[in-house]
């Protein structure tokens, strides 16, 4: 079965539906029932959940899409690392780039 670009952007899309339908509501009320002097605390708190969240569940799909292409191909993803290689470069490159524009600032 091959997915189209179609697919994956209909996906995407109700996926950005329904987190917008989810945090915003959620981030108000939980924003809401904090003091006003440590809204600043839970701000910080909940970027840090969001951010877990993001990393854990960025590993649990890699780790499902990696273990279902060994079931089906019988290679792991690293095996075809070199054609993406230099995506790698260009990706550290513009973090470095970013990190010494932070610094001057």
């Amino acid at each position: 079965m091959e997915t189209t670009p179609f697919t994956v952007i209909v996906w995407l899309s109700v996926l950005g539906f329904g987190m917008g339908l989810f945090q915003t509501p959620n981030n108000n009320l939980l924003m809401s029932s904090l003091p006003r002097q440590r809204l600043g605390v839970g701000s910080s708190f909940l970027s840090i959940v969001r951010s877990l969240g993001n990393s854990v569940g960025a590993a649990l799909a890699a780790t499902i899409v990696s273990a279902q292409l060994v079931a089906v191909t019988g290679r792991t993803s690293l095996q075809n690392l070199g054609g993406h290689l230099l995506a790698a470069v260009l990706c550290l490159v513009g973090a470095a780039l970013s990190a010494i524009r932070v610094s001057e600032r």
